[in-house]
C-alpha cells in the first residue's frame, strides 16, 4: 500500500475525482476491448457498442495509402500480427523499395505509429518517404493473443517476457519480412522497448546483425543508473502490485475509452492529458479529440513478466540481462540458465550500424544511460539529442513537434547511409 500511495502523490496536482477515477481506470482495467473494423461507416452504424478501427482501417481511411495484414506463427506456437504500409500517394506500392521494420514500445501496438495520420505518425512519414513499412506485434498485445495451443484465458499463454519476445517474435518478424520482400537486409526502428528488444535479439543471435544494415533506436532503454525516477519505479511497482494475480497487465478497455470519452473533453480542467504529460509533455498540445483516440487504443496490453523484467532491470546497476527467474516459486536461475545468475546481455557484440536518438526530459531513460549505452556500443554512427529540453519519453511518437523535431533529422541522417 505504501507503493500505491507514493504513486498516487506523484500524479497528484488536483482534488478532482475524475482525475483519481481515471487512475483507477487505468490500474484495474478490464479486458474488455473495443470491437475493431476497417472502415468509417462500420463504425458509424455499429452505435451501441464501443468499435474502433484496426490497423487498416486506420492508414487506408486516408485516400492513396495502402495496408496489408499477415498473421504469422512463432516456432513456440504463438500467432502475431503483422502490418504493412506498402504504397502511399507519392510512391505507390512496388518491388524494390527499401525495407523498415519498426518495432512498438512497452504496452503498445502498431497502431501506436499511424493513429494520428500523414505528417504526425511516424509510420506515414516513412512511407511518404517511399520506403516499405512494416510493423510487428509482439506476443500479448491487442493483434498478438493467439496460440496454436492455449488461448488467452490460460497462465500459460501469459508465461514469456522480453526474451522471448525478442529471441522468437523479433526473429520472425525479420525473416518473414525479409522473404516477402525478396530483400537481405533491412532498416530496424525500435521506440522504447522496442530498442531493447533488438539489443536482445542482435546479441543473443548474432547472425541477425547481417540483416540490418541499419538500427535505428528511438528513446533506447537498456541500462538503468540507480537511482531510478521515482515516478517510473512507483508506476511500475503499483502497477505490478495492483495485478499481482493477473497474467495480463494494463489491456485494451473499453473502461478506459469511454472514459476517455466522457470526461477528457474538457480544454479547462482534462485529466486524460495531465496523466499523460508526466510522460509526454507534448500532448497539451495536441487536441481533446486526439487525446480520446489515443486512449481509445492504450494501453494494448502485455504480460505481467515483461513488466517485472523492467522492474528487474532498474534495481540492477546498469545490468542489462535475461529474466531473473530467482524470484518465481516454480523455478530458478540454475533450472534455467544452469548458472546461478541471469546471463548478460552483451551489446559490444552488437556490430549493425547503429543511431541513437535521445532527449534531455525522458523520464524512462537518462541521459547518462543513453551516453553508457553509446558507450558500449562497437559501431554507433549517430548519437543525437532531440533539440527541445523539455522532449519527453512519449513524445518520441505522440508529440506534433516529433515529425520536426525526431523524423526530419532522422530521415537526413539515414540517407547519408542508404
Amino acid at each position: 500500500m505504501k507503493i500505491i500511495a507514493i504513486f498516487l502523490c506523484a500524479f497528484v496536482t488536483s482534488s478532482s475525482a475524475d482525475y483519481f477515477d481515471f487512475l483507477k481506470k487505468i490500474l484495474f482495467s478490464k479486458n474488455v476491448s473495443p470491437a475493431r473494423v476497417r472502415t468509417e461507416e462500420e463504425c458509424n452504424s455499429r452505435t451501441n457498442e464501443s468499435v474502433i478501427l484496426d490497423f487498416i482501417g486506420l492508414v487506408e481511411q486516408y485516400d492513396g495509402y495502402k495496408a496489408e495484414e499477415y498473421n504469422i506463427t512463432t516456432d513456440d506456437g504463438y500467432i502475431l500480427g503483422l502490418h504493412r504500409i506498402s504504397g502511399s500517394p507519392s510512391h505507390p506500392k512496388t518491388d524494390g523499395k527499401r525495407v523498415i521494420y519498426i518495432q512498438h514500445g512497452l504496452f503498445g501496438s502498431s497502431d501506436f505509429l499511424v493513429l494520428l495520420g500523414p505528417h504526425r505518425s511516424l509510420a506515414f512519414y516513412l512511407a511518404d518517404a517511399g520506403y516499405d513499412v512494416w510493423l510487428g506485434n509482439v506476443r500479448g498485445n491487442v493483434y498478438s493473443k493467439s496460440h496454436i495451443t492455449y488461448g488467452p484465458k490460460s497462465s500459460r499463454f501469459w508465461n514469456f517476457r522480453m526474451d522471448e519476445m525478442a529471441e522468437k517474435d523479433i526473429s520472425k518478424f525479420i525473416d518473414v519480412v525479409l522473404e516477402k520482400t525478396r530483400q537481405t537486409k533491412l532498416t530496424y526502428i525500435g521506440y522504447s522497448m522496442g530498442t531493447t528488444l533488438s539489443y536482445m535479439l542482435l546479441s543473443s543471435k548474432p547472425e541477425y546483425n547481417e540483416k540490418i544494415d541499419l538500427l535505428v533506436s528511438l528513446a533506447p532503454v537498456a541500462f538503468f543508473t540507480p537511482p531510478a525516477s521515482i515516478l517510473i519505479k512507483s508506476l511500475i511497482s503499483t502497477i505490478l502490485l495492483a495485478n499481482k494475480f493477473s497474467n495480463e497487465i494494463l489491456p485494451q478497455s473499453i473502461d478506459i475509452a469511454q472514459f476517455a470519452k466522457d470526461s477528457c473533453n474538457n480544454s479547462a480542467f482534462n485529466p486524460c492529458k495531465i496523466f499523460l504529460s508526466h510522460f509526454a509533455r507534448g500532448i497539451h498540445n495536441l487536441s481533446e479529440p486526439d487525446v480520446q483516440k489515443i486512449l481509445a487504443y492504450t494501453p494494448a496490453g502485455t504480460s505481467y513478466y515483461t513488466v517485472e523484467h523492467y522492474q528487474q532491470l532498474m534495481n540492477n546497476d546498469r545490468k542489462f540481462q535475461k529474466y531473473d527467474f530467482n524470484t518465481r516459486w516454480y523455478t530458478s536461475n540454475m533450472g534455467k540458465y544452469y548458472q546461478t545468475t541471469p546471463p548478460q546481455y552483451d551489446v559490444s557484440s552488437i556490430n549493425a550500424a547503429h543511431i541513437i536518438i535521445y532527449s534531455l526530459a525522458d523520464v524512462f531513460v537518462k541521459v547518462e544511460d543513453a551516453k553508457y549505452l553509446k558507450d558500449n556500443m562497437k559501431n554507433v554512427i549517430a548519437f543525437e539529442e532531440v533539440a527541445d529540453k523539455n522532449f519527453n519519453h512519449v513524445d518520441f511518437i505522440w508529440s506534433v513537434e516529433a515529425k520536426k523535431l525526431v523524423y526530419e533529422p532522422l530521415l537526413k541522417i539515414m540517407s547519408k547511409h542508404h
